[in-house]
């Protein structure tokens, strides 16, 4: 069987026109049926995040305070998904 990557993304808003920014990527490697690799880093936005969105992902300020940038994690994110398929989570 085949290996691929499960992806999910949160993020700061709906609407990156509006300025909503990533600010957490979690990710699996799938093969064989079996986790064989994970992937998760907080991603500071390099703004305050709304009470709303602390509620809704869980994630705070306190947290994202010293977190890496978009600029640091996405490369890394890159590696590990590597050429491999990717499937995405989306509630909406």
């Amino acid at each position: 069987m085949s290996a691929l990557v499960v992806f999910d993304f949160e993020t700061s808003g709906r609407k990156p026109a509006q300025g909503a920014r990533v600010i957490e990527v979690g990710a699996v490697l799938v093969e064989g049926g079996s986790i064989r690799a994970r992937f998760q880093r907080l991603i500071n936005p390099g703004f305050a995040v709304s009470p709303f969105v602390t509620a809704f992902t869980g994630i705070s300020n306190a947290m994202l305070k010293d977190a890496p940038n978009s600029a640091e994690v996405l490369p890394e994110f890159c590696a590990f998904c590597g050429d491999l398929p990717m499937v995405a989570h989306s509630p909406f």
